[in-house]
């Protein structure tokens, strides 16, 4: 029986090249094709450092929130 799992992350090396390639013009689809990865992946990597961080941040703050909503249930 064969079971998902999930791919090993990308590289930070892996990652560059990613951002690389799309500012040279290719397309997402492709790049996804290349790293065999979903789309959704490889948009972040295409992010600047600072649009990257400020998504990170809203995250945390996102799961801050709902945590709180849950602990007074």
């Amino acid at each position: 029986m064969k079971y998902r799992r999930q791919p090993p992350k990308l590289t930070p090396e892996e990652s560059k090249e990613i951002y690389k390639l799309y500012a040279e013009g290719m397309r997402l689809c492709d790049i996804a094709k290349k790293f065999d990865r979903a789309e959704a992946t490889i948009t972040y990597h295409t992010f600047s450092k600072e649009k990257r961080e400020n998504l990170l941040q809203k995250k945390r703050e996102y799961k801050k929130r709902v945590y709180k909503k849950k602990q007074k249930k």
